[in-house]
Formats: C-alpha cells, sequence, structure tokens
C-alpha cells in the first residue's frame, strides 16, 4: 500500500482522480512511518544551499549585489507595469536578519506552478527572470551576480516543485479542505487549516482573534501569552502553504476545514530538521519577516536536542523531515535532503542508522523517490562542476548514483 500511495505522489498527474481519498493514504503513510514533517519548499532558502560552497557562493553574490547603487539594485528587481520594486528589503542588514530568504525569493520570479497562476504573496507581482536579465545586461559584473542566483535558485525550485508539491495538495485534500482553497483567488472562510501544537507548559488556552482568524495562545502562569498555534490563511497560494510541527510528547491537532480535528501523535524522541532555517540559524542566530512585526530567537542550537524550532511566519520553507532522534553531523542530516529534495529520507540517511528496525518501510519509499530524482542529482553536479567547485564530487567519487543510495 505504501509504495503504491508513493508511486502514485511521484506520478503527480494522477493526483486529482480522487483527491479527498488520495490525500488520507498519503496522510496515513506518513503517519504511520513517522515522517509526518512538511513545508513548503518553494520560497526562501533553497535547500541545496547547506553544501557549504553553495551558502558562500550566495553570500558573495549577495554582498556583491548589495554593493551596487540603490538604482542599480531596483533596476535588477523593477516592477515592470506600476514601478514597484520586486525586492523589497535591499538593506545590508539582509543577510544576518533572514539569510537569503527574501533575496533569493526576489529572483526567483514569474513562476507558474500546477495551477498555471503566478505566485504574487502580498500584491507583489513577480516579473519574469528573462526580464531580470535583460534589465542588467549593459552591467557585465551585475548581470553575473544576477544569472548565477537565477540559475541556482530554478535548480532546486525544479527540484522542489517536483517532489513537494503535489504531497502538500494531496495532504491538505486529504486534512478535508474543500477544493476551493485551491482556487487563483482566495477570500477569507473555513477552508483553514490549522496547527495547534499542545506544550507541556503551566497555562490556560486562549483564542486571539488576528485578522479575523483565531490562534491559540496560552496564558502562563506568570500572566503573559505565549503564542502557540499558527493558522493558515486560506487567501494564501497553495504554494505557500505551510505546516508547523513540534517535536512533542503530548501531540499535535490538526484543524481541517469544517473545524475537526486531525489527532497526531509525534514521536517524543523525534528532532526537526529544516535546511532553510538551519542555515538562517548559521547566519545570525535571529529571524525577523520583513512581512511581520514578530522577531524570533533560536531556542535550540543542537541538532541532537529534543527540537529545533521552525517558524512559519518567515516563509524560509525548506523541506523538514521528521525522522527518529539520532545524534549525527549536521552535514549528514542536510546530505540526502539536498540532494534527493524529497519528504522522503532516502538511502544515504538510513546508512548513517546503526539501528534500522521502523525503517523497512521508509526504505521502500526512498527507493522510489531516489530513482525520481536521479537527473535532478546530475543536474546539480553538473552545476557545482561549472561553478568550479567538488564538494558534491569528491563525497561522490567515481560511485554512481545508484551505488550510493543502494538501489
Amino acid at each position: 500500500m505504501e509504495t503504491e500511495v508513493v508511486k502514485t505522489i511521484l506520478d503527480y498527474q494522477d493526483i486529482f482522480k480522487d483527491p479527498l481519498q488520495f490525500g488520507r493514504d498519503v496522510y496515513n503513510v506518513f503517519r504511520d512511518v513517522k515522517l509526518l514533517g512538511l513545508r513548503n519548499a518553494f520560497h526562501g532558502v533553497p535547500a541545496a544551499l547547506h553544501f557549504d560552497h553553495l551558502r558562500d557562493l550566495l553570500l558573495e553574490k549577495f554582498n556583491q549585489f548589495l554593493g551596487f547603487p540603490l538604482k542599480e539594485r531596483m533596476k535588477a528587481c523593477i516592477h515592470d507595469t506600476n514601478g514597484q520594486r520586486g525586492y523589497l528589503p535591499i538593506r545590508s542588514e539582509a543577510v544576518g536578519q533572514y539569510g537569503f530568504t527574501e533575496f533569493v525569493e526576489r529572483f526567483t520570479v514569474g513562476r507558474n506552478l500546477v495551477l498555471g497562476s503566478p505566485i504574487t504573496p502580498n500584491g507583489v507581482a513577480y516579473i519574469p527572470n528573462d526580464k531580470i536579465r535583460e534589465a542588467v545586461k549593459d552591467n557585465k559584473e551585475l548581470a553575473d551576480i544576477v544569472d548565477k542566483i537565477i540559475t541556482l535558485s530554478e535548480l532546486i525550485i525544479e527540484v522542489n516543485e517536483k517532489r513537494v508539491l503535489p504531497v502538500l495538495t494531496s495532504l491538505a485534500k486529504g486534512c478535508g479542505v474543500h477544493h476551493g482553497y485551491f482556487a487563483a483567488r482566495y477570500v477569507y472562510g473555513d477552508s483553514v487549516i490549522r496547527l495547534n501544537h499542545r506544550r507541556a507548559i503551566n497555562g490556560n488556552i486562549d483564542y486571539e482573534d488576528v485578522n479575523g482568524l483565531k490562534t491559540s495562545n496560552v496564558k502562563l502562569t506568570d500572566g503573559s501569552i505565549a503564542r502557540r498555534g499558527i493558522t493558515l490563511s486560506p487567501k494564501t497560494h497553495i504554494c505557500l502553504l505551510s505546516t508547523l510541527l513540534y517535536s512533542d510528547s503530548l501531540g499535535l491537532m490538526l484543524e481541517t476545514g469544517d473545524r475537526t480535528y486531525v489527532n497526531y501523535t509525534l514521536d517524543p524522541d523525534s528532532i526537526w530538521f529544516s535546511c532553510g532555517d538551519l542555515l538562517s540559524y548559521e547566519l545570525g542566530g535571529v529571524l525577523k519577516s520583513p512581512r511581520h512585526a514578530d522577531v524570533f530567537t533560536k531556542q535550540t542550537a543542537k541538532m541532537d536536542s529534543s527540537s529545533i524550532h521552525i517558524y512559519n511566519h518567515l516563509r524560509p520553507n525548506a523541506i523538514v523531515g521528521l525522522v527518529p532522534s539520532i545524534r549525527m553531523p549536521k552535514t549528514v542530516a542536510a546530505y540526502p535532503t539536498t540532494i534527493a529534495s524529497t519528504l522522503l529520507w532516502d538511502r544515504l540517511f538510513n546508512m548513517q542508522r546503526a539501528d534500522s528496525r521502523d525503517l523497512s518501510t521508509l526504505a521502500q519509499l526512498s527507493d522510489l523517490s531516489n530513482r525520481a530524482d536521479k537527473d535532478l542529482f546530475d543536474k546539480l553536479l553538473e552545476w557545482e562542476k561549472n561553478q568550479g567547485y567538488d564538494r558534491l564530487s569528491s563525497l561522490v567519487g567515481d560511485s554512481t548514483y545508484e551505488e550510493i543510495f543502494g538501489l
């Protein structure tokens, strides 16, 4: 059953034949293998930036870009209809505050997903990459920087688009969100996915009305309020759909559009892993979204701790895997997710575990996802080679893709 569901995921043109039942099947499979951990991978920090050299390259290019006069930077991102900048938060502290989130986001423009509608968060219309290239073609240095950014982000988006969107779509449908949730335009209504993470904390649950949406809070014994629930608005495009899970022994409630709940108990020994947030942590430790007033600080710094906190305000939105706890180097954790760019932990990760008693199903899922990503894996190798780096090549050596992942 599990392999059949994943096979359908990989062949996502079949996803809408019976979306409700299919979504339930997907949800159940992820629950059974303790892999119910999703974040959308279309916006923000590309997972591949967890390779040190790619991170360094983008940091270098980002800093070079910030070194150009404001007029030049605006020229690279100008909106072609109303003069609005496509890249709003151009300022020197951008890297330190939220990594590459906005920077890369603004250069991954003009993307049409399976619904055929452009991504327009907060009404900012994105212009196609070819228009950005055209705008800076007379400045060779700037054009080179912009081209490298676009090329890398397009590659990562291609990986993520094929792996993540169909799963997000099916999961949401399987949780009972009606088809209107995926329309090109949204209005507020009952079609909401909300996560209430019940923490072991002294206090009473309260609810706060935020822009017409109920957000669960916990009133602590000292009178302060800790927000513990995130409501996702139905006006949010499917490509921005995020879910927020914590390593929480008390479990998680997923609220669907009809105000019913799907209960899911997390493994108390699980850890969180998010490429985007780990990178952002490495770059500063303080994350601030340009579209929200909230400032968050990292409360957890080590991969082997009980949880790594994820903040869905920010939309760095890299792929997240929820796996049984294991002490492992950061590079080992990032490596399989980066290469395969999949929600299904691949064989490279499994090979790091001495105890695989609960991973037989996961290994079956991994086989299918690895085969599907072989071409994208090769593209990443080729891109790296063209940039003059050999980090990935040195890791894989002369081994074939099949040998690396034990296929």
